[in-house]
């Protein structure tokens, strides 16, 4: 717990020593260990598998921290381990672009712009842009190339 108070996500838990995030979040409610949550499934969905210790290291973050957290999102449905390979984790269960949203990728990757995409869509070049921020958002990457090939490896292609 120590790595969260120390970047300043959770300021009321200074002292609070690492591995007791279990504790915590009772206390505090669901809401408090939310960013360290999101943070490890994004750090999932852009790979295939990881085990704890390099999710760990990825995030800086003490390991027993993660370790609750994957535990957490197991119970959730967010990750599972992966059948046969001993400690690695994997995200399951993730967000699904909408159907236009869909459409704004084939777009995407066929090389169009914006504002050609906002006229086939019907919708502003603004609006095009937001969801595509939405998207790169959603994907956990930051250009929109790793947004058209994250999509495509992940089938939303």
């Amino acid at each position: 717990m120590t790595g969260l108070c120390r970047r300043g996500t959770i300021p009321a838990l200074r002292g609070v020593p690492a591995g007791n995030l279990g504790e915590v979040a009772a206390t505090l409610g669901p809401d408090s260990v939310a960013p360290l949550e999101a943070q490890v499934h994004r750090a999932l969905l852009r790979v295939d598998s990881m085990d704890a210790a390099d999710l760990a290291t990825r995030l800086a973050v003490p390991i027993a921290d993660v370790r609750l957290c994957l535990k957490a999102l197991e119970a959730k449905g967010f990750v599972s381990r992966l059948p046969g390979a001993r400690g690695r984790w994997r995200a399951i269960g993730d967000a699904l672009p909408s159907p236009d949203d869909m459409r704004l990728l084939a777009l995407l990757l066929d090389g169009y712009t914006d504002e050609a995409i906002a006229a086939r869509l019907d919708v502003g070049a603004r609006t095009v842009q937001r969801r595509i921020h939405d998207l790169i958002e959603l994907a956990g990457v930051r250009t929109r190339l790793q947004l058209v090939w994250f999509a495509t490896r992940r089938g939303w292609l």
